[in-house]
């Protein structure tokens, strides 16, 4: 579903170029010379319409073969064309399975040339790495307790424990993408991260929280945040946040995590524990731009 959904946004946001545009007021004042200018004209629309909707189609399905097999990814890159396309989200995954645990990584790349590009890639690289290793080394932590305490093999092989690293996209239009990396472990929710990329492929840099809000972002975000969570208090009493005292929400930075939504607006997000119970979970809060 999430290749078929990325699908659906790239379609939903393809642009007729203004050259097409161009060409079809060319034809239609050809047409008008003609005789039968109003069964010309109509042909003229018809065969224009059928071949944009074909067109957006083929991207539409490009786009989903894209992300749902690697070679043929890896391939379109090479095209001088096509690749322009490739070049936006693409993506790569495996799976590794023995008798303790199964690691599955799907990951992420954003293929262009530019420095924030690859910076973006080897950090994604990284951070998938490092995570898996250290999940393995958990696990088997995990696996020479339970033996030392009675445990046996076949016992915990029945844990079918799972590591797992995946993407998922919260926005992307033809200038602009939004996404988060995370990892989680089936077994244990201490050591789950989510990191967020949001990036001006226009422009090619990372997009901040001052980009979207402007100046006096901090404050703006602040407000609406403390204003969110009063609303939350009085909906729902079982809602509980940290206090000041208690180590809760004071302000955002620079570094605070967000991703942008459909809406086009920053979604500023909490890790469990970082501003409230960990029964409340992550907690993400919508700023609305003004």
């Amino acid at each position: 579903m999430k290749e078929l959904d990325m699908a659906k946004k790239i379609y939903q946001n393809i642009k007729v170029p203004a050259e097409l545009n161009e060409r079809i007021n060319k034809e239609l004042k050809k047409s008008e010379s003609n005789q039968n200018t109003g069964t010309v004209k109509k042909a003229v629309h018809s065969r224009l319409k059928i071949c944009i909707t074909a067109a957006a189609a083929c991207i539409a399905l490009f786009i989903t073969a894209l992300n749902t097999n690697a070679v043929f990814a890896e391939n379109a890159k090479r095209l001088p064309v096509i690749g322009q396309v490739a070049k936006v989200l693409t993506l790569r995954s495996y799976e590794e399975t023995d008798k303790d645990k199964t690691i599955k990584v799907t990951l992420p790349e954003v293929a262009s040339e530019a420095s924030v590009a690859e910076q973006i890639n080897k950090l994604i690289e990284e951070k998938s790495k490092t995570y898996t290793k250290e999940a393995a080394e958990r696990v088997q932590e995990y696996k020479d307790a339970f033996l030392e305490t009675g445990g046996t093999e076949e016992e915990f092989s029945k844990k079918n424990i799972k590591i797992k690293v995946d993407y998922d996209i919260k926005y992307q239009d033809t200038d602009l993408v939004s996404f988060v990396l995370y990892g989680a472990e089936s077994w244990v929710s201490a050591y789950d991260f989510n990191t967020f990329f949001n990036i001006d492929l226009k422009n090619d840099t990372e997009v901040t929280l001052r980009d979207l809000l402007g100046p006096d972002y901090i404050e703006i975000a602040n407000q609406s945040i403390k204003e969110q969570m009063k609303q939350r208090l009085a909906e729902n009493p079982d809602n509980m946040y940290f206090t000041t005292e208690e180590g809760g929400f004071t302000s955002i930075d620079s570094h605070t995590k967000f991703y942008i939504n459909e809406k086009k607006n920053p979604v500023i997000v909490f890790d469990k524990y970082e501003v409230a119970p960990g029964s409340m979970g992550i907690q993400e809060f919508e700023i609305i731009k003004k």
